[in-house]
C-alpha cells in the first residue's frame, strides 16, 4: 500500500461520492480501493461504495472508566465500554485511548483499566499517563470489626457502592470504648466532624479547622495532651489478618476546642451526605491519643433517611397542623428498629433524605401532638405540644348542596373532626382537619352531609362560616 495525494468532494471521506486526482475535482481517480482514518472504500466506475472498517489499522479493547478516582475505578463495579488503540498496541503500550476507529477522538479525561486488572492509566488534558498499580480497596460498609491498636493515626477506606441505589445518607456510628479517640469522615474531598452523642447531643470541634478531629470519650482514662499540640503518630491505613497495618508516620495537630469529655462506651452519630453514585468510597479517620486504643464502628451503607411529618419551623410549641416532610438519623440503639418513626432527643434532623441540609433552628410540631426543638440540626428538646386536645371524628359527604336537605342520605366518606360534645357536629362547633385543636379548620360552601362512620348515609347536614364554625344543622327525616 502506498500513500497518494487525492481529493474528495466532501469534508469527510465517509460522505464523499468520489475520489479525484485534481483539486478542481474534474478528473476522477482510477477505480480501486482507498483508505483513510481506519476505513476503506472501493471506487467503481468513478463512484465510491460503502465504507468498511479496516481491521488491521487499529486494535480495540473493552475498558472500565470513571471520571472520579482510581479508587472508584478499581474498587467499585463498572460497566465496560469499547475503546481503540493504534494497530499493534495494547492497553499497557498504547500512546493514547480513542473512542473511534479513525483514532481521531481521544477518550475523555479520567481513569481507565482493563476489567478486573490491577493496573490503571489516567488521561489528563487528553494526555495518557503511565501504567499505575490500583490502590488497595477498602472494607465494605456495614458493621466493621476493628482490631485493638496503640497510639496512632488510623485511616480506613470504606467502600460504599456506585450504583443508582447506592445514594442517600452515610450514617456513621462511632464508639471510642474505654479511651478517648478523635474521629472524622472524609468523602468527596470534604471532611466531616459533626457528631451527636446520645447523652449530650451536638458535638463538633470548635477550633474552626476544616479537617480537625472531634475527640470524644473519657478523657480521665489517660493523659490527654494539652492543646494545641502537634505530634508525629504512627500511621495505619489498612487491616490485614485481624491487625492494623502501619504505613509510615503522620503529623497531626490537636487544636484547642477539639476535645470533649464524654461517658465511655457510647455510640455517637455522624451523617455524611452521598447524593450521587460516585465517589464510591470514603475514609474513616480516627486518632488514638492514648498509649492503647480501640473503637467500635458501624457505617450504614448509603440509603434515604427515614421521614416524618411535621409543621414548618416556628418559634413556639403550640399544636398545629403538619403538611411538611422532613428526615432524621436514628440513634445507634434504634438504628434497626422500624417502629421508631419520629425523631427523638439528640437525633440529627434534615430537610432532605441525604442529610445534606440540617433543619434550621426552632420548634416543629409532629403528627402525634408532640414537638421537637432543633439547634444546630440536632433535636435538643421534645415533649407534648401546647394546647393539645382530642377532637371527635365523623365522616362527611364529599360534596355540598345549596338545599338544606340536598345531601341527606348521601355517602359519607371524608374523615373530619369537630370540637363539640356530641357524636356529630352541632351549631357552634368548629370543624377541623385533624384530631387536635391545633389542626387547621375546614370550611365549605352551602350544606354538607354528616355521618357516624365511613360509608354511612348522611343523617344530618350543616353549613359553616369562614372560620369553620357550624352556623346551622338540619336533621334529615
Amino acid at each position: 500500500m502506498s500513500l497518494v495525494n487525492k481529493y474528495i468532494d466532501s469534508g469527510s471521506f465517509l460522505t464523499a461520492t468520489a475520489v479525484y486526482d485534481d483539486i478542481n475535482l474534474t478528473t476522477k481517480a482510477t477505480d480501486g480501493y482507498y483508505q483513510f482514518g481506519g476505513q476503506y472504500r472501493r471506487q467503481v466506475s468513478g463512484v465510491l461504495l460503502t465504507a468498511t472498517v479496516c481491521a488491521d489499522c487499529f486494535d480495540f479493547d473493552s475498558l472500565d472508566y470513571v471520571s472520579t478516582s482510581a479508587s472508584d475505578l478499581c474498587c467499585a463495579t463498572q460497566t465496560s465500554v469499547q475503546y481503540y488503540y493504534p494497530a499493534g498496541l495494547t492497553f499497557l503500550t498504547t500512546t493514547n485511548i480513542y473512542t473511534d476507529v479513525n483514532l481521531s477522538n481521544i477518550a475523555a479525561d479520567g481513569f481507565y483499566r482493563e476489567p478486573a486488572a490491577n493496573q490503571y492509566r489516567q488521561i489528563t488534558g487528553s494526555v495518557l499517563g503511565a501504567v499505575t498499580t490500583c490502590p488497595s480497596c477498602g472494607v465494605a460498609c456495614g458493621a466493621i470489626t476493628i482490631p485493638p491498636g496503640v497510639q496512632g493515626s488510623y485511616d480506613l477506606p470504606i467502600e460504599l457502592g456506585n450504583t443508582a441505589t447506592d445514594v442517600g445518607a452515610i450514617v456513621v456510628y462511632f464508639n471510642p470504648l474505654s479511651f478517648p479517640d478523635g474521629v472524622r469522615g472524609v468523602y468527596d474531598g470534604v471532611s466531616y466532624n459533626t457528631l451527636s452523642s446520645p447523652s449530650v447531643g451536638y458535638i463538633k470541634s470548635t477550633s474552626g479547622v476544616a479537617d480537625a478531629y472531634t475527640i470524644i470519650g473519657d478523657t480521665s482514662s489517660c493523659s490527654v495532651p494539652s492543646q494545641p499540640n502537634t505530634s508525629t503518630y504512627n500511621y495505619y491505613d489498612s487491616i490485614s489478618a485481624g491487625a492494623w497495618v502501619q504505613n509510615g508516620t503522620e503529623s497531626v495537630t490537636i487544636n484547642s476546642g477539639d476535645v470533649f469529655n464524654l461517658a465511655d462506651n457510647e455510640y455517637s452519630v455522624m451523617v455524611i451526605p452521598k447524593p450521587n453514585e460516585n465517589p464510591s468510597s470514603m475514609n474513616l479517620k480516627a486518632l488514638g491519643i492514648c498509649s492503647s486504643t480501640g473503637f467500635s464502628l458501624e457505617i450504614k451503607c448509603p440509603e434515604a433517611l427515614p421521614s416524618f411529618s411535621s409543621s414548618n419551623m416556628r418559634s413556639n410549641t403550640n399544636c398545629d397542623s403538619q403538611g411538611f416532610t422532613y428526615y432524621f438519623a436514628k440513634n445507634y440503639v434504634d438504628r434497626n428498629n422500624s417502629s421508631v418513626t419520629r425523631p427523638v432527643l439528640h437525633n440529627f434532623v434534615f430537610s432532605d433524605n441525604t442529610g445534606t441540609t440540617p433543619l434550621i433552628g426552632g420548634s416543629y410540631i409532629l403528627d402525634n401532638s408532640t414537638y421537637i426543638t432543633v439547634t444546630n440540626g440536632v433535636v435538643t428538646a421534645a415533649g407534648a405540644c401546647t394546647g393539645a386536645s382530642t377532637n371527635t371524628s365523623f365522616f362527611a359527604t364529599a360534596g355540598t348542596s345549596s338545599l338544606y336537605d340536598g345531601k341527606c342520605g348521601s355517602l359519607c366518606d371524608t374523615l373530619l373532626y369537630h370540637n363539640g360534645t356530641g357524636t356529630l357536629p352541632q351549631t357552634g362547633d368548629t370543624i377541623y382537619s385533624g384530631s387536635t385543636t391545633g389542626s387547621s379548620t375546614v370550611t365549605w360552601s352551602d350544606h354538607r352531609g354528616f355521618g357516624d362512620f365511613d360509608g354511612d348515609s348522611a343523617s344530618v347536614t350543616g353549613r359553616v362560616n369562614a372560620s369553620g364554625v357550624i352556623l346551622s344543622t338540619w336533621q334529615c327525616a
